[in-house]
């Protein structure tokens, strides 16, 4: 769980590192994952109350494996994070920038469920549905989503 001391000293302010997923919609209501390590795009909506964004990550923690998934990337390292949410329905992206001397400005496809589906059929309340911020691309495509486009193609 993110504490109230780093939501507003790390994740708000966008500095420092913190392990941070968030949720977002793209225009065929396919879900997707995006890991940051608090360094990659974070829309600010996502960012506006600590409290809703645990009560969906709360809600996405507790659905059942449906799905198997789909390991995209062909880097070498543990993917289980981005495997279980592709279980769950969601597609998977990191920005593996982090990890990186030269950077891509990419969030890095990684995982994807075997079978896509809705966001209105992965099993999200629909209050927490409305919160996830929607983009005006898809993200149902076999490479990365530059960070750019992505902070351009929001709803």
């Amino acid at each position: 769980m993110i504490s109230e001391d780093i939501w507003n000293n790390t994740i708000v302010p966008g500095i420092g590192d913190a392990e941070f997923d968030w949720f977002g919609i793209d225009q065929d209501g396919y879900v997707g994952v995006f890991s940051t390590f608090n360094r990659g795009y974070i829309p600010e909506s996502v960012k506006s109350s600590r409290i809703e964004y645990l009560e969906l990550l709360t809600e996405i923690e507790n659905l059942p494996f449906r799905f198997k998934a789909q390991l995209i990337t062909t880097d070498q390292g543990r993917f289980d994070d981005w495997l279980e949410y592709s279980k769950q329905g969601f597609i998977g992206f990191d920005y593996q920038d982090v990890h990186r001397t030269v950077k891509t400005g990419i969030f890095e496809l990684i995982s994807k469920p075997e079978k896509l589906i809705n966001v209105s059929e992965v099993g999200i309340k629909s209050n927490l549905i409305k919160r996830m911020p929607k983009f005006k691309l898809s993200f149902n495509q076999d490479k990365g989503i530059d960070e750019q486009e992505l902070r351009n193609q929001i709803a």
